[in-house]
């Protein structure tokens, strides 16, 4: 009888174990902030399309098609405003497809990445968490971090997961593209109409993206040429010296920096000089480093 009672607390312990790692469709090794993975959904009216079969090319597209606001500037060293990478959707789709053939009429998908944007030399990783479902012919993007800068090692076993669970999103805009629309009640959700056409879509924003830079790099370069020339060539100013008067050419304003550019320049300084302290950079890794940060003023 004794035997027979531990032998169901033992199946109790570990039937739910069974459960929650079948839910798991993939974590990546060493990161246990990045995975896909299968949860509950319950919600007052909405009956899920799941599974739902999807192949690569239309998800990634998709995914490809998520668009930060273009007035948001939300990292200095961001070179574009899509939500994810090229590198993080292609290494996920195949693991989300899987995801959503295997959801039941229960269950929506999540999606937890680490996207890292390393800031000069500094180490800078970006949690985002999203989870997905289908309904009728509309997928749903509930976006519950986005761009959660990670602190410490989040990836140690003992505190990884406080850290996890601690991480704040930045306050982002979402801009609704083609065939995209924010939900009733709320802008962090946003709403795919599955028919369009997604890798046109995605392309025409690539297309557009990159018009915007060229334009950004045109304007830049146009305001440089202007600041050189803003003086005229033959401008002079006269200065004594020893009884004489010098002519002496006048010398061009160039506009400082603003503060917050200069107080965000101090700050990667003062980091910089202490990793070098530390000896965890070389004198010319420091150097060099020194002289990109001093140049963008």
């Amino acid at each position: 009888m004794k035997k027979r009672f531990w032998i169901l607390c033992l199946l109790g312990f570990l039937f739910p174990q069974v459960v929650r790692a079948g839910n798991k469709i993939y974590q990546q090794p060493n990161n246990q902030a990045s995975f896909v993975k299968l949860e509950k959904f319950k919600e007052k009216g909405v009956t899920l399309n799941h599974p739902y079969t999807f192949t690569e090319d239309q998800l990634k597209a998709m995914l490809e098609s998520l668009r930060y606001g273009k007035k948001l500037i939300l990292l200095k060293e961001s070179k574009n405003r899509t939500l994810f990478e090229q590198e993080y959707i292609d290494k996920f789709a195949s693991y989300l497809v899987e995801a959503f053939a295997k959801a039941k009429p229960d269950q929506a998908v999540v999606w937890s990445v680490v996207q890292k944007r390393p800031y000069v030399i500094l180490r800078n990783d970006k949690l985002t968490i999203v989870r997905m479902w289908v309904t009728g012919s509309e997928l749903h993007i509930d976006f519950l971090k986005v761009e959660a800068k990670l602190q410490g090692d989040y990836q140690a076993k003992t505190t990884g997961q406080r850290l996890i669970d601690e991480a704040v999103g930045v306050g982002v805009t979402l801009e609704p593209q083609q065939g995209q629309k924010f939900a009733l009640d709320t802008t962090r959700e946003l709403i795919l109409d599955l028919n369009a056409d997604w890798p046109q879509i995605a392309a025409d924003l690539e297309a557009e993206d990159e018009r915007l830079r060229q334009e950004a790099e045109a304007r830049k370069k146009n305001k440089k040429e202007a600041t050189v020339t803003s003086a005229p060539p033959d401008s002079r100013s006269g200065s004594t010296v020893m009884g004489r008067t010098v002519e002496v050419p006048a010398t061009t304003d160039i506009p400082p920096s603003s503060a917050k550019d200069q107080s965000d320049a101090q700050a990667r300084l003062t980091e910089l000089k202490n990793l070098k302290d530390k000896g965890l950079i070389t004198e010319k890794d420091y150097e060099k480093k020194k002289a990109e940060i001093l140049k963008d003023l």
